[in-house]
């Protein structure tokens, strides 16, 4: 379980809000990817590679969780029946790098939202067009598209925003794992 005293020891001085999120972060090969795409579109920012992720829900804010709220998401993510899947990411969209066929991404958010439905969870998963923003600043207006960037994802990160800092600070992560055996035809 995850320890809220800890979390709250740790960031109880700090006087901003710090909105804690479930996201998908990229490996440093495609955010590599990711920030050479950037460059290539001419897309300037101060916001560094390793920062790039895909929110799939917001939690809150970390001083509001109880404990119970912190079981909950961690029963949640027992109960979720989730396999590693591929992104491909092939447009941009002003500042948002996306995909054409986003249905692996649509069905994990899909089946998070029932795990959390069944611990009592209710409403924190984002509805939005599945994407990873390349900039927090300013981008062309307009659609472009891009050679293709295959992201497998595999991994779940909760972590807290640290507003003002320009930073995530991970608090927890779990592996998308096969359920079942595959068959190799």
């Amino acid at each position: 379980m995850i320890s809220i005293d800890h979390l709250l020891d740790k960031w109880s001085a700090h006087d901003g809000p710090l909105p804690a999120y479930l996201f998908f972060k990229p490996s440093v090969a495609i955010a590599t990817e990711m920030e050479q795409t950037r460059r290539m579109l001419g897309i300037i920012s101060n916001y560094g590679a390793n920062r790039f992720h895909s929110t799939i829900a917001l939690i809150g804010d970390l001083r509001a969780l109880t404990r119970d709220d912190l079981a909950r998401l961690g029963e949640a993510i027992r109960l979720l029946d989730a396999r590693p899947f591929d992104v491909v990411l092939d447009h941009v969209r002003g500042r948002e790098l996306r995909g054409s066929d986003m249905k692996a991404y649509r069905s994990f958010r899909h089946a998070l939202a029932a795990a959390f439905a069944r611990v009592g969870l209710s409403g924190p998963i984002k509805k939005g067009t599945p994407h990873v923003s390349l900039t927090y600043g300013v981008a062309p207006d307009g659609f472009r598209s891009i050679a293709p960037i295959r992201w497998p994802v595999d991994e779940l990160l909760f972590a807290v925003s640290i507003h003002g800092k320009g930073r995530h600070e991970p608090i927890a992560n779990w592996q998308l794992v096969p359920r079942q055996g595959s068959l190799d035809f």
